[in-house]
């Protein structure tokens, strides 16, 4: 998580120093373990897909910064659902895409 973090604020802002980014992250992954006991760094989101068998449809840009579309794919084949879509859309992670969605 830490690298997909740091590599997406250097994609939109490059003078951040990694020391704040870390800093950041930490109080982040504190609070959340406080809160629910569960480790920020230590979720893979594959390891929990094996149990979905409704339709499920995914959606990614295609220059997403902060889960790059090889992780996209990989999560997508841990769906063991036989109704599952992937779908690839203009721009990065937080674009508007809203005019691609109906196409």
């Amino acid at each position: 998580m830490k690298i997909n973090v740091r590599n997406f604020v250097d994609s939109k802002a490059p003078n951040i120093p990694d020391l704040l980014i870390d800093m950041a992250l930490a109080v982040i992954d504190t609070s959340v373990f406080e809160k629910t006991g569960i480790n920020l760094s230590e979720i893979k989101p594959e390891c929990f897909l094996d149990g979905v068998d409704i339709p499920t449809m995914l959606m990614s840009g295609e220059k997403d910064e902060l889960v790059k579309p090889e992780e996209i794919r990989k999560i997508f084949q841990s769906f063991k659902t036989k109704i599952k879509r992937l779908r690839f859309l203009p721009g990065g992670h937080a674009d508007d895409r809203s005019t691609n969605l109906l196409k």
